[in-house]
């Protein structure tokens, strides 16, 4: 087995989850899904399609009409993306590990904002590179980044940067301003970020304005930032829906051979749920959580 597997070590997250699960006496706050149940159209757009005989591979791509939807949500909120530049994945960890797998051979050098969910990190690892990573501080209260010292470990030697903002598990989130001095800086290094924005519509105060990354570069396609969005852990859909991955313009043209040997195509029965889930709810993404002390 290779060394970069054993090396990986065990999630505590999975851990904790193994052991709690099927007691009624636990809170199950382990996973990134909602403990309400898959709404009831989404399930029934499935049952439908299953009656239909939907059950063969389909576009590697996803649905086109999927795609469609997902294209006109996120011009939405960021300008114009086209449905071109979207790929509809197993869900968000392969996502990412797709992305991954697309931008990094074994030696790289890879930077990551911590801390973050294990994934993000070991996904690098898996595949031979060298991760390094910045911790966000912890001061008064608040977590901040220190842009000075990540901006001092990006080099020209760094392949990709990760950042997962806003952050899971620390609610912190990246201000208009560190989001353009990191762009700026990683043009002038040559290194791509792989921007998790998992969250992006889930706000701890109404007063919060987290703006995408994906927003940023709309008139620069050269950019090299690939977003991850994902329906599940914004609507509580979570076994219905299906993750996506945006690529810039220089991954978009080699986005089909990567997923193809990356992921196999889901049946159309659970694209159609997800296209259900998108074409209902594209006013009910944004959620504002209040937390109280």
């Amino acid at each position: 087995m290779r060394q970069a597997v054993l090396n990986l070590e065990e999630s505590r997250i999975r851990e904790v989850a193994n052991a709690g699960m099927g007691r009624d006496d636990v809170l199950a706050f382990w996973f990134g899904e909602s403990d309400e149940v898959t709404p009831d159209f989404i399930r029934q757009a499935a049952i439908e399609s299953l009656q239909r005989g939907e059950t063969f591979y389909s576009h590697n791509l996803g649905l086109p009409e999927l795609r469609q939807a997902v294209s006109t949500y996120m011009s939405a909120l960021h300008g114009p993306v086209e449905s071109g530049r979207i790929a509809i994945t197993s869900g968000g960890v392969n996502a990412l590990m797709i992305a991954i797998q697309a931008l990094v051979d074994a030696g790289d050098e890879v930077v990551a904002v911590t801390p973050v969910w294990p994934n993000l990190t070991a996904q690098p690892a898996i595949l031979g590179a060298n991760v390094r990573t910045v911790p966000l501080k912890a001061t008064g209260g608040e977590w901040s980044l220190d842009l000075p010292t990540l901006l001092a470990a990006i080099t020209a030697k760094t392949k990709v940067l990760i950042v997962n903002a806003p952050n899971n598990p620390t609610g912190w989130t990246l201000t208009g301003a560190e989001q353009q001095t990191l762009l700026d800086h990683c043009r002038r290094t040559g290194t791509w970020i792989l921007a998790d924005e998992v969250y992006e519509r889930l706000k701890m105060s109404a007063s919060v304005n987290h703006r995408s990354l994906n927003s940023e570069i709309i008139a620069r396609l050269e950019a090299q930032v690939l977003p991850r969005k994902s329906a599940a852990e914004q609507l509580s859909a979570i076994r219905a829906t299906r993750d996506r991955l945006t690529a810039c313009q220089p991954v978009g043209s080699r986005r089909y051979s990567t997923t193809e040997r990356c992921l196999m195509p889901q049946s159309s029965t659970s694209r159609v749920a997800t296209a259900a889930c998108s074409e209902r709810s594209k006013t009910r993404f944004e959620t504002t959580l209040v937390v109280r002390p």
